[in-house]
């Protein structure tokens, strides 16, 4: 492959170029380069007397230049003397930018490639292309801040999330206070190179009896990622996947789906894309709203410019090419931004086997008798098409639904699925679609289900036994489903008229719900106003309510409504919070006043951050009883041997080993938590797959204390952390003046010795010597130049910047 004789070119010399390396590809994805194919054959071989020694086909390894431009890199071709030609594998073409036409074979001459033309020098062992636009691959530019890929650190673990809390009521007073339950969730997984095992449960105890006393396990599973395919694999309890129409399960088996989040280097989603020629090294600007949204400079050649960042809904873009003269060429592009298109090539799927997940919640492991198989695949076809499919099978149930999303002359999108089910020798069809579109400011969000009588999926098939008893109809499989929503910006700058229109059919239900709401933004961002009305014209409910909602300032905001609940009761409420931030030492709070026809609610509550975790409490008042409630969740974490506790841990964590108390420790720039009496603090939040940078600010230090290092970069994997250590430490350190039994100065270059400590300190002139470390009583060996003494000397710390000790004898 050409990009990996770069070493060539190296040792060739001359080398000024750009180099390009290919990034590392999902199996099966290459970016889309089309470029207009050439109508003409203008093909003009120079081949220097280079042949004439060659008696038979020769490989040749070549430094390439293109249009003049030495683009870095030696290639393979292979001379044939024979027929005084020259060829190239397409795919070491398709490397070095030249673009071969369908139809010519994994091998190519040159002399097929319309347009191109090239001189072969021999002796220098070059060969210069000239090739028309059409006849090059367009340089791909990515407009995304991706960072680059990066193997995650392998490290060995242990995670315990917990949440223990405590309820109590009272009637009458808080003298009768009694205890309710008590519950502890947990949420516990243990990491290694080579998987996770996952497990999270409840255990609940409300009463003496054992009945009051349960455990309920929630889901357990093993997890195994392949950072580099983007694929994780799971066998224990799986959620199944499935598309816009389709509804999950849980079940118990395996699991393979693809999974975008281990490689941040990539982007799935189809943005805006132009593609575009330059004659001249250019600057490209990209401009939407009239803000400068992106730019690059290109070579001269063909580009393509992807992931262009854009707001979502409709729009234009205005591109600018400007050359170093100044001339520029514009554009003007429509967009409209999808939310279910993939790049083209690019394909996601996930694929389930196993058994249903039954009375999830109440039991620990019941489990289905039936072997189900389930799976989802979304491909990207082209910039404006993804098509997608999903299949459901088990015992007497076999599904299948196929259907495209599409973006048609950038209005809007739409998505089209249609399918059938067969159920107990039953077969039924349903049909699926969805359009979303901004027409005049006007956003247009609607969706429709049809199925016919008969048809049934996974949710419908495994949840049976509850349907039968009465549990819940939306189990049920919809027989008619439309979901309309309209939000229509009103000549009052900052309102809007929200429309909502519902409607659903059931086998044992029927809902029609028109909503109404009319929003208004108060200005200088004071907060916002809103009147909401809705009814359900099968059951005749009726709502209505006012709403304000304003920031009081220091995240704190304020909400208030009044209005008529569907029983017809009429309804106040008053509700001023401050929710908890994720710094530690941070305070959040709530309260609130409800009233519900002749019921009155108050209730208030506080929470706080520490190092070790949160903590808060809940107290309500509701006519005569009183509810209380204690809360506390955190984590205690372990690996690289140590262990250690800290606020909740949802992905990535370090164990930060600071070795100074009381230090803020810095994730990303942003204070994250505080090291403890020992210096060691856990750090949650942090990115898994993606490089974190731990960090300290030496401002934060006492005066005496040291670190070896101020910032660490780690790359956690998913749902792992690992042990990061600043080699610092807060014991005093003194200047002491080392002198012999005669009071004479030691040599400067002489090495100090601490305590017994491998550490060396030197001696520098008139015998001072930085001693970092010192206890109470302390010895210190000097060596030098084959001698060795010993000193021993007392300290303790005085209210001075610096302690230096004068005279310390050695002997």
């Amino acid at each position: 492959m050409a990009h990996k004789r770069l070493i060539l070119a190296l040792l060739m010399g001359g080398l000024c170029g750009p180099v390009f390396a290919m990034p590392e590809t999902i199996d099966g994805y290459e970016p889309s380069t089309e470029v207009t194919q050439a109508t003409s054959v203008d093909v003009t071989a120079v081949i220097s007397d280079g042949f004439s020694d060659l008696g038979q086909d020769t490989p040749l390894f070549l430094f390439v230049l293109i249009n003049g431009r030495e683009i870095g890199m030696v290639a393979e071709f292979m001379a044939h003397p024979a027929e005084n030609r020259l060829s190239s594998t397409r795919s070491e073409l398709e490397e070095i930018g030249i673009k071969a036409p369908p139809g010519l074979g994994s091998t190519v001459y040159l002399d097929s490639i319309p347009g191109l033309s090239f001189n072969y020098d021999a002796t220098a062992q070059k060969i210069y292309i000239e090739a028309p636009f059409q006849a090059l691959e367009p340089r791909v530019i990515s407009a995304a801040s991706t960072p680059a890929f990066e193997t995650p650190d392998r490290s060995s673990g242990a995670v315990l999330n917990y949440n223990v809390a405590a309820d109590f009521s009272a009637t009458g007073g808080l003298s009768g206070l009694d205890m309710n339950n008590v519950s502890a969730a947990l949420d516990a997984r243990v990491f290694s190179p080579w998987g996770t095992l996952n497990t999270t449960g409840l255990y609940r105890f409300a009463g003496a009896s054992a009945d009051a006393r349960k455990f309920l396990r929630f889901e357990t599973n093993f997890e195994v990622v392949d950072t580099k395919r983007a694929l994780t694999y799971t066998f224990g309890d799986v959620t199944t996947s499935g598309l816009q129409w389709s509804r999950p399960i849980r079940m118990g088996g395996f699991q393979v789906r693809r999974d975008f989040g281990l490689r941040s280097d990539l982007v799935k989603d189809q943005l805006l894309t132009f593609a575009g020629a330059a004659a001249v090294p250019s600057t490209v600007d990209v401009f939407i709203d009239n803000n400068r949204a992106y730019s690059t400079n290109v070579d001269s050649g063909p580009f393509r410019i992807e992931d262009l960042p854009l707001h979502t809904g409709a729009g234009d873009a205005t591109i600018v090419v400007r050359d170093e003269q100044g001339r520029e060429q514009r554009r003007r592009v429509s967009f409209f931004t999808a939310r279910n298109l993939i790049k083209p090539g690019m394909a996601d799927y996930a694929l389930e086997v196993g058994f249903a997940r039954e009375d999830y919640g109440t039991a620990n492991n019941s489990y289905g008798d039936d072997l189900i198989v389930s799976g989802s695949l979304r491909y990207g076809w082209s910039e404006k098409v993804t098509l997608e499919g999903h299949f459901e099978t088990t015992t007497d149930l076999t599904l299948l639904g196929v259907g495209a999303n599409f973006v048609p002359f950038s209005l809007g999108e739409v998505s089209m699925t249609a399918g059938a089910s067969q159920f107990n020798d039953v077969t039924a069809g349903f049909f699926h679609a969805t359009v979303r579109t901004t027409v005049a400011g006007v956003d247009l969000n609607a969706s429709t289900m049809r199925s016919q009588d008969g048809f049934a999926d996974l949710a419908s098939v495994t949840g049976l036994d509850l349907i039968a008893a009465g549990g819940n109809s939306l189990l049920e499989t919809p027989r008619a489903l439309d979901v309309v929503s309209l939000s229509v910006p009103l000549a009052r700058a900052g309102s809007k008229l929200g429309i909502n229109y519902v409607h659903s059919e059931r086998a044992t239900s029927t809902d029609r719900i028109v909503s109404l709401s009319v929003g208004h933004s108060l200005k200088g961002g004071r907060g916002s106003l809103s009147v909401t009305g809705s009814r359900n014209f099968d059951t005749d409910d009726k709502k209505f309510a006012l709403n304000l909602s304003m920031p009081l300032g220091n995240r704190t905001h304020l909400r208030s409504g009044a209005g008529r609940d569907e029983t017809g009761a009429q309804t106040a409420s008053l509700y001023v919070a401050r929710p908890l931030g994720e710094d530690v030492g941070d305070i959040g709070y709530a309260a609130q006043l409800e009233k519900q026809g002749s019921t009155f609610l108050a209730g208030a509550r506080g929470d706080y951050r520490g190092r070790y975790g949160k903590v808060g409490g809940d107290i309500k008042f509701s006519d005569d009883t009183t509810y209380i409630r204690g809360d506390a969740e955190g984590s205690v974490v372990y690996t690289g041997g140590r262990i250690a506790a800290g606020n909740t841990v949802t992905d990535g964590f370090a164990i930060v080993d600071v070795g100074v108390a009381d230090v803020p420790v810095y994730l990303q720039n942003r204070p994250i938590a505080r090291t403890n009496g020992k210096g060691v603090a856990v750090i949650t939040g942090a990115a898994s797959h993606q490089r974190s940078r731990v960090s300290i600010n030496v401002n934060d230090l006492p005066a005496d204390a040291t670190v070896g290092v101020t910032a660490v970069d780690i790359i956690p994997g998913r749902n792992s952390g690992e042990l990061v250590h600043f080699d610092g430490n807060d014991a005093p350190s003194v200047l002491a003046v080392l002198r012999d039994a005669n009071g004479a100065v030691l040599p400067t270059g002489a090495a100090a010795f601490l305590n017994g400590s491998e550490d060396e300190f030197i001696v520098g002139y008139d015998g001072v010597v930085w001693l970092e470390g010192v206890r109470r009583n302390n010895t210190v060996k000097v060596r030098h130049q084959g001698q060795t003494c010993t000193a021993r000397f007392t300290y303790q710390k005085t209210a001075a910047m610096q302690d230096m000790i004068d005279p310390v004898t050695c002997k």
